[in-house]
C-alpha cells in the first residue's frame, strides 16, 4: 500500500505542477526602444575627390537585405566574452552590379551599414539582439536607427 500511496502522490504533484504552468501568465513583452543614430557623414568636394578616397564605385540594384548583429568594439559577430552593451544591430545590403567603375570585382556587393529599420520586420530586429544578448545596464533592448530613416 506505501508504494501506490507513493505513486500517487507523485502523480498529483506532476499534475498540480503542469495546471500551474498552464494557467500561468503570458510574460510581458520585453522593451523596446528604438534609438537615433547619425550616419557617417563625408563629404567631398568633387566626384574626382570621391573616387579616389573610397575602394569601390558602383551602379546596382539592391537583391535582398539581411538583419545582424555585431560587436562594436571588434565589428565583427559577437562572441560570449562580448559586452552585450557593445552589440548593436545593423543591416547588410546585397547589391547586384551592373556596372563597376571602381573595385567591385564581384557580381554581388554586401553593403553593410548600422542600425536597423523601424517598422520593418521588427519581430526579426528583436530575436536578434536578443538572441546575441544585445542589452544595456538597464536591461532594455535598444534597436538604433538612422535619423531621417
Amino acid at each position: 500500500m506505501n508504494k501506490i500511496m507513493k505513486k500517487i502522490s507523485i502523480l498529483l504533484c506532476l499534475t498540480l505542477m503542469l495546471a500551474l504552468m498552464a494557467c500561468s501568465s503570458p510574460q510581458d513583452p520585453p522593451e523596446v526602444e528604438f534609438t537615433y543614430i547619425h550616419g557617417e557623414d563625408y563629404y567631398f568636394s568633387t566626384v574626382e575627390d570621391l573616387v579616389t578616397r573610397v575602394d569601390h564605385v558602383f551602379v546596382g540594384t539592391v537583391t535582398d537585405m539581411s538583419f545582424n548583429v555585431i560587436s562594436t568594439e571588434t565589428g565583427r559577430a559577437p562572441t560570449p566574452e562580448c559586452n552585450p552593451e557593445r552589440l548593436s544591430l545593423g543591416r547588410t545590403y546585397y547589391v547586384t552590379v551592373l556596372t563597376a567603375y571602381k573595385g567591385a570585382e564581384r557580381d554581388v556587393m554586401r553593403v553593410t551599414v548600422d542600425g536597423g529599420i523601424k517598422g520593418y520586420r521588427e519581430e526579426e530586429q528583436l530575436a536578434l539582439i536578443q538572441e546575441a544578448g544585445a542589452h544595456y545596464w538597464d536591461g532594455v533592448y535598444r534597436i538604433p536607427i538612422e535619423v531621417g530613416l
